[in-house]
């Protein structure tokens, strides 16, 4: 006999319910969009002061890139969660 996924969680004295799976979600899309755009932060900091990098340009674009991918990603999972 096989166990569902209500029973085990249950067994375990945990209860998950579908609401609290999607507020779970919406705030790790916001952290790591947030991560994203303290990056991209630094990364125009650098290019244009030199801190906290010491301007290394190909890293700074190549941040900048992965911040900007990131960012938008996070954004349209957050439209599809609401």
């Amino acid at each position: 006999m096989t166990a569902t996924a209500a029973q085990v969680d249950e067994s375990y004295g945990i209860r998950t319910s579908k609401a609290a799976l999607p507020k779970a979600m919406k705030k790790v899309v916001l952290g790591a969009t947030g991560v994203a755009g303290l990056v991209a932060l630094a990364s125009v900091l650098d290019l244009a002061l030199g801190i906290p990098f010491q301007r290394q340009i190909l890293m700074d674009v190549m941040f900048l890139v992965s911040a900007g991918i990131v960012m938008y990603m996070g954004w349209d999972s957050y439209k599809d969660l609401t």
